[in-house]
């Protein structure tokens, strides 16, 4: 399920806790992105592509929208998502998410997520989130607990998430590093183990020992437009192995 949510992470990802709170006027992006899996052990290669577009009137406050088609399994699939963060006081910000798949041949039924984030020291972040994803045969519940720090031009995370699938509880650890530079430019690279959801069919989930990497960027030609781009490799337990490609362009207006 990560392939597709890479590329949005990399669109949205803030800057760094100096930028401005408020900007002078709200500031548009339309991102159209495209990514391919191989996939090993027989399976077929997954594909995507997606259209997202977000509205940003401060450091803090985003809406967004996604629209994603997907192939896998030999079946296509279709997804519908919206998000909001907002700051509720200094330091402490809420996020919503909701997701529906009308087609949900492989991709969830629906989706509904929540959390916080609260800077309780000076550039020192603590993020607390709870999502429901459900399946035409199981629903997956997922809590992440994260503490992040920023350095000048740099950032760590270190996330802990639980989960709880098919009568059983797991967890997950993931780390996190990303490096900003230029104007609204950054690196990423994302390590994550544990226990996960995975896909071995479609309409099949099950929980699997997963090994993941992942490079992450966004890179500002010019005022204009900016790249998107993704790397990834993935052990799904003793299923398979996924490595994946992502790019896309940005328009910011």
């Amino acid at each position: 399920m990560k392939g597709i949510l890479v590329l949005a992470v990399a669109a949205l990802l803030p800057p760094t806790l100096m930028a401005q709170a408020a900007f002078a006027q709200p500031v548009n992006r339309m991102q159209l992105s495209a990514g391919d899996d191989r996939l090993g052990r027989g399976y077929s290669d997954w594909n995507d592509m997606s259209l997202l577009y977000s509205r940003q009137w401060s450091r803090d406050e985003i809406a967004q929208a996604t629209l994603t088609r997907a192939q896998r399994f030999g079946l296509s699939d279709a997804q519908a998502e919206v998000a909001y963060t907002r700051p509720l006081a200094p330091g402490l910000v809420a996020a919503a998410q909701l997701g529906y798949s009308p087609t949900h041949n492989f991709l969830p039924t629906h989706s509904i997520g929540g959390g916080v984030q609260y800077e309780f020291l000076p550039a020192w972040l603590v993020h607390l989130r709870l999502q429901q994803t459900r399946y035409q045969s199981t629903s997956v519940d997922q809590a992440t607990l994260m503490l992040e720090r920023y350095i000048g031009d740099y950032s760590a995370s270190l996330a802990w998430r639980p989960v709880h699938a098919l009568g059983t509880r797991a967890n997950g650890i993931e780390l996190r590093g990303n490096a900003y530079y230029g104007d609204d430019s950054y690196i990423g690279l994302i390590a994550s183990g544990g226990k996960e959801a995975t896909q071995v069919a479609a309409g099949q989930i099950a929980l699997a020992d997963v090994r993941s990497v992942a490079l992450v960027g966004r890179h500002r030609i010019n005022p204009g437009w900016s790249a998107i781009y993704s790397v990834n490799r993935t052990r799904q337990g003793s299923f398979y192995t996924r490595t994946g490609v992502s790019a896309g362009v940005q328009r910011n207006f």
